[in-house]
């Protein structure tokens, strides 16, 4: 169990029972984001999967499929529930840019004996570039979401990415604040897709294999910054950027819709359900 507590000025909390009989179930409402929420976090039970397996959704919402209970506590009583969204918030009266920094690590064709070492480059890459886009040095949260295969059978020792996120935002002396971690393994990941992604509905047995090479990225990265301008006709500048790619390279662009940047035809631009990968998004 994990305990998460956020100021409802960051962040809202909203859950669907499937089983209500209401339309859509709910659900379709809960994977896209509005105009004032800058990423969307999904905890969805594994039952509710038909439909979004093969879905191309919203690139700012990422998250993990559940195959334990999900349960809501109200009134001192506990419900079953079969999604979780939790919605990152822009905030326009803020002294700092709200963001929300996502990141797939993809690198599950690593040699065993460079695996801890490229998912720690992959780990630095995010923090410099979100440090960059955002100014700040550590985010309000941090939100993990890693394959069930990605632990201690695949770096032979344990919690080694939970750790590698400790020792890149925690151990920073220099801090005023930790951010708040949490996450879980999962049965299956949503987050930008790299190029070159393979449905998860292939082999699943090719995500273990090092010897494949189906040119596939091994990060993408979706980012979404909101700028307070006092004065400025509509007060949120917002900034969207997605990359694909080792290196970093992404496209920028205003709500207009301008981009900054020709590498841009290397995203895929959206989120999907995903295998073998670990999504990270930092928020601000």
């Amino acid at each position: 169990m994990q305990i998460l507590v956020l100021p409802r000025a960051l962040a809202k909390v909203e859950v669907v029972v499937a089983s209500s009989g209401s339309g859509d179930n709910g659900i379709d409402s809960l994977t896209r984001c509005c105009p004032d929420e800058l990423a969307k976090i999904l905890f969805l039970h594994e039952d509710c999967l038909v439909g979004l397996e093969h879905s191309h959704l919203e690139p700012n919402l990422f998250g993990g499929c559940v195959r334990g209970k999900i349960e809501e506590f109200k009134n001192g009583r506990p419900r079953v529930v079969d999604v979780l969204a939790l919605s990152w918030l822009s905030r326009p009266h803020s002294s700092t840019p709200s963001a929300a920094f996502i990141q797939t690590m993809a690198n599950n064709h690593c040699p065993k004996d460079t695996r801890k070492k490229r998912s720690a480059q992959l780990i630095e890459q995010q923090k410099e570039s979100f440090v960059s886009s955002v100014g700040v040095r550590v985010p309000h949260a941090i939100a993990i979401f890693a394959c069930s295969g990605r632990g201690q059978a695949w770096y032979d020792e344990p919690t080694v990415e939970a750790q590698l996120v400790c020792d890149a935002y925690v151990a920073d002396h220099e801090r005023q604040r930790s951010p708040a971690i949490f996450g879980m393994f999962c049965g299956g990941e949503w987050g930008p897709l790299p190029v070159g992604h393979r449905d998860v509905s292939d082999d699943s047995s090719d995500f273990e294999d090092p010897e494949i090479e189906d040119g596939r990225e091994d990060a993408a990265v979706h980012v979404e910054v909101a700028r307070y301008e006092p004065g400025a006709a509509g007060a949120n500048a917002t900034q969207s950027a997605s990359a694909s790619s080792a290196s970093g390279s992404g496209s920028h662009k205003t709500p207009a819709g301008n981009c900054a940047a020709q590498e841009a035809r290397r995203s895929l631009g959206f989120s999907g359900l995903q295998g073998f990968t670990t999504i990270i998004g930092l928020l601000n």
